[in-house]
């Protein structure tokens, strides 16, 4: 509300230049205060200290795995179990791969998942280019069998319950496109909270 005050004394026409100062003053006595005043807690330091806890740990990290469990073991084939299994699928792919939000949203089939061979073993790799990615340098992560076994069973039986046609996107949206970023992150954020 302070920072909207402060725009609208610059940029409104209204006051004199004086009158602006004085408008910047407050914002700035403002700010102070309260940074003297905010608690020195640093949030994601905070959730991941959760983790601390070899129980919460576990459960964190067997999620997907159980959640396709009991998906398969319902043996459903709904749009509600595609989704289950896609967040699911997400959340393993970032274990192997922790990408920005806006990374995983963009993968594609056919153009970051690649066969490689590494100690006679036939693995998935996840290559993106350093255009596609914020810093600039390629990122390349290789999948667990885990991951590659939830990412073939997704794609090949529960994807199509979430497409009507043709499309390149690991996690697809309504409209033919990737997965809107928010959108992912917030199903993520619900999945791993509940």
């Amino acid at each position: 509300l302070a920072w909207t005050l402060v725009k609208l004394a610059r940029y409104g026409g209204e006051l004199t230049s004086d009158e602006i100062a004085e408008v910047n003053d407050l914002y700035r006595r403002l700010s102070r205060r309260r940074r003297d005043e905010a608690p020195s807690v640093d949030r994601d330091q905070e959730a991941l200290s959760l983790l601390d806890d070899p129980r919460r740990l576990d459960a964190l990290l067997t999620l997907p795995s159980r959640t396709a469990e009991r998906v398969l073991k319902a043996k459903l084939k709904s749009r509600a179990a595609a989704l289950e299994i896609q967040r699911a699928c997400a959340l393993e792919i970032w274990f192997c791969a922790p990408l920005r939000i806006s990374n995983l949203a963009t993968l594609r089939l056919d153009r970051h998942f690649h066969r490689v061979t590494v100690d006679g073993h036939k693995l998935w790799m996840i290559r993106i280019s350093g255009e596609e990615v914020k810093n600039g340098k390629a990122v390349e992560h290789l999948l667990t069998e885990a991951a590659a076994h939830l990412l073939e069973l997704y794609v090949s039986e529960y994807r199509p319950a979430l497409v009507t046609g043709p499309t390149p996107w690991v996690f697809p949206g309504r409209n033919g496109g990737h997965k809107q970023i928010d959108a992912l992150r917030k199903q993520m954020e619900r999945f791993v909270n509940e």
